[in-house]
């Protein structure tokens, strides 16, 4: 432990103390999003799927209880949250741990808490879906 002092940077200090600190524990995979003033750490493990918005730079997150709507580069989302996501669609990430189901025919994935989601399947990917699921 050490200190951090107000008078130097200590934001992007204290967000990187914050992150070293889960990163030690090893109890929680987070990603970070927002700029280093303002920014919020999100678990992966609550992530059921990271969409692209169609006409912006914004994507979702949504989680287990709640959906973020955030003004970030999906491919810089897509780094961070690695190996433990898979596409579904060229502009959606889904979390393969809480899928209960596929419809191939009308294109909808749905989450064990009963979340889904539609035409977030495309042919590019549905092959990675099924080898997932069969």
């Amino acid at each position: 432990m050490y200190f951090i002092s107000k008078y130097d940077e200590h934001n992007q200090k204290l967000s990187e103390a914050i992150e070293q600190a889960l990163k030690t524990l090893g109890k929680r995979n987070v990603i970070k999003i927002g700029s280093k003033n303002n920014f919020v750490l999100i678990d992966t493990s609550d992530i059921l799927y990271i969409s692209k918005e169609n006409n912006d730079r914004k994507c979702i997150i949504r989680t287990k209880n709640s959906e973020i709507l955030i003004n970030s580069n999906f491919c810089d989302i897509k780094k961070q949250v690695k190996e433990n996501f898979i596409h579904s669609h060229r502009s959606c990430l889904v979390n393969p741990k809480y899928i209960s189901a596929i419809d191939y025919n009308n294109l909808i994935i749905t989450f064990k808490n009963g979340v889904t989601i539609a035409n977030m399947i495309s042919r590019n990917y549905k092959k990675g879906l099924q080898n997932l699921w069969n």
